[in-house]
């Protein structure tokens, strides 16, 4: 019975398949058609990220370098390799971010664990970003103040 006719409005229930069910889904319409309004259906697929980290030593300072995205999901891989290179005794680093598209509060983080470690053995984390889009999570952190920001690794100096 269509809810024009005294029926009531059915709530919306979730059927086998996992798609709900109800007036809405019953009898609403696209324009210019008379078929059901089609249904999209949740997709439990992840997507793959393209992450990755390369260390190398430059005149006895220990680099990384990471590509892609520092989020909830891809900082504990650099968190790992920074406690691990920092925890081998050399405190200074310097990270390389110039591959970096994004960067999340975990990753900053990250980042100011890693430099208090650095700066408890005496020495520095230094970090090379060239993307606005990342030095302005920077700056908006307040944490350019922080951390010695350079815009290439030619830069950074002898540490």
């Amino acid at each position: 019975m269509y809810p024009e006719e005294g029926g009531a409005l059915p709530r919306f229930t979730f059927g086998p398949d996992g798609n709900r069910s109800g007036w809405a889904n019953r009898y609403c319409t696209l324009p210019g058609s008379a078929a059901r309004r089609p249904r999209l259906k949740e997709s439990h697929n992840v997507m793959e990220q393209n992450f990755s980290i390369e260390e190398r030593i430059d005149q006895g300072v220990p680099i990384i370098a990471v590509i892609g995205e520092i989020d909830v999901a891809t900082a504990p891989q650099l968190r790992e390799r920074l406690h691990g290179v920092i925890a081998e005794g050399r405190a200074t680093v310097v990270l390389d971010l110039l591959g970096v598209t994004f960067l999340d509060s975990t990753a900053l983080g990250v980042l100011v664990g890693a430099l208090k470690r650095c700066r408890e053995l005496g020495g520095e984390l230094h970090v090379v970003v060239a993307d606005a889009r990342i030095k302005k999570i920077f700056e908006i952190t307040g944490l350019n103040k922080v951390f010695p920001l350079v815009d290439a690794l030619s830069d950074v100096g002898a540490p």
